[in-house]
């Protein structure tokens, strides 16, 4: 049996450098548009890129509407982050 351990770097959001911060930024707007339901607060987002037919500007959208509330809830969740702004997988959240 072999037990292997990998160390990695996580970064708070702010801690990123700005190229990554945005990327995480994006990337979190991207996770709402695809998982958002009615209840959603951006959901008018979705409608009204719906009635623009332009749903693949969705996430766009949201962060140009919404962006200090996802910095916010990103904040707010205390996510993490490797150094290119990618979110970590919670199975390698500290415990």
């Amino acid at each position: 049996m072999k037990i292997v351990t990998k160390e990695y770097k996580l970064y708070e959001l702010d801690e990123l450098k700005p190229t990554a911060k945005e990327e995480a930024i994006l990337a979190w707007a991207k996770f709402e548009a695809d998982y958002m339901t009615e209840d959603s607060a951006y959901w008018h987002c979705a409608e009204e890129m719906d009635k623009m037919s332009t749903p693949w500007f969705l996430a766009e959208k949201i962060l140009e509407d919404h962006r200090e509330d996802i910095i916010e809830h990103i904040k707010s969740n205390n996510f993490l982050f490797f150094v290119d702004g990618e979110s970590v997988p919670i199975e390698l959240y500290p415990v």
